[in-house]
This record gives structure tokens, C-alpha cells and sequence, in this order.
């Protein structure tokens, strides 16, 4: 359910040991988030005393041909996160056979990267997914599907159906905008 997945985004994002990493996750229904805004799976973010916290996402997550509905970013729940999509930051992971259907990501003050199914990838293959919906940012690498893919990933059979709308702001100095990918560094794309 909508409420048992926002519970595993709970515990990697806050769990000081490894009890949720490195796990098998597979959905065995369709998932309605019901725009309720939602705090990604995975996690890179300092807090008020600068001090950086690394709870990405490391493990194994088939959707199983399902579809998680109406995901809704519109503010940043943790005020010092940066990664925003279903999952926020995903580390030696592996991702499959997922749809993320009527996204909704809005600006976020603290954006570096957003995609709807993950806002940074690394070293993570991705295969059989697809996002549609919106995206309206002040990101600096935003992607329909991943805003940054980074080093020994692989993205195949995936496609999105996004809106993106991304201006500039502040302190960014580029920006990176796809419609699958915002960045991809030494990842391969094939297939999307």
C-alpha cells in the first residue's frame, strides 16, 4: 500500500544501520498516492548543522509490471533534502518493470536533481519503466524519468510521457533537462 511504501522511505531515510539495505522489494499491487506529498525513498541531505547523512536507496526494487499513481512533490518534507522523485538519491541498486503514472514535481528550493521515478542514479541498471505527468523546476538536472544517472548505470526499455518546465534560478549556472535523462555520465542508454 501507498502507506507501507512511504514506511520503507521512512526507515532508509532515517535508519542508522543496515536493517533496509541491500533488500529485495517487489510490488504485488498497483499503488494510489493519492497526490499526498510524498517524501522520496532514499535520501542525501545535511541538516542545520551541516552535517551530510547518506541514506540512499541499496537494493533491489521490482514493480513487477505494477503502477504507482499520483505521486505529488510539491514542497521538500526534510528541508535539507536535494534529490527528489519516487526515489531520491539510488546507490548500486537495481530498479525494474515500473510505471509511475500522473507524477506531479513541483519547485523545490533545495532541488539539484529531480526525475519522477528518481532524482540521482549511481551505478544503478534501470529497466521496463516508464513515468508520465508533470514536472515544473528549479533544478539544475532534471529528467522525465532520472534527473542524473551517473557511472555504470544502464538505462533500457524505459520511456516518459512528461511535461517539463524548468527555469533557471539563483545560483545555477546550467542546467541539464531531458526528457529521459537530465544527465547521464557513463551510463548506457538503450532501448528508450
Amino acid at each position: 500500500s501507498g502507506a507501507e511504501l512511504a514506511f520503507v522511505a521512512s526507515q532508509i531515510n532515517g535508519s542508522n544501520n543496515n536493517t533496509y539495505y541491500n533488500k529485495y522489494y517487489k510490488l504485488v499491487n498497483d499503488i494510489d498516492l493519492n497526490n499526498i506529498n510524498w517524501d522520496p525513498i532514499g535520501c542525501y541531505r545535511y541538516n542545520a548543522s551541516s552535517t551530510s547523512y547518506n541514506r540512499a536507496f541499496q537494493g533491489n526494487f521490482d514493480g513487477d509490471g505494477h503502477i504507482i499513481y499520483n505521486l505529488s512533490i510539491t514542497e521538500a518534507y526534510k528541508k535539507y533534502y536535494y534529490y527528489f522523485g519516487l526515489f531520491g538519491i539510488v546507490h548500486q541498486a537495481t530498479i525494474k518493470n515500473l510505471g509511475i503514472e500522473n507524477v506531479n514535481i513541483g519547485s523545490i528550493s533545495t532541488a539539484l536533481c529531480v526525475g519522477g521515478l528518481s532524482g540521482y542514479t549511481y551505478n544503478t541498471p534501470v529497466t521496463n519503466c516508464y513515468v508520465t505527468g508533470n514536472i515544473n523546476s528549479n533544478a539544475d538536472q532534471v529528467g522525465g524519468l532520472i534527473g542524473n544517472a551517473s557511472i555504470g548505470g544502464e538505462i533500457r526499455n524505459c520511456y516518459t510521457k512528461v511535461n517539463i518546465n524548468v527555469q533557471a534560478e539563483g545560483f545555477l549556472t546550467r542546467l541539464d533537462v531531458g526528457g529521459v535523462l537530465g544527465e547521464a555520465y557513463q551510463t548506457k542508454v538503450v532501448n528508450c
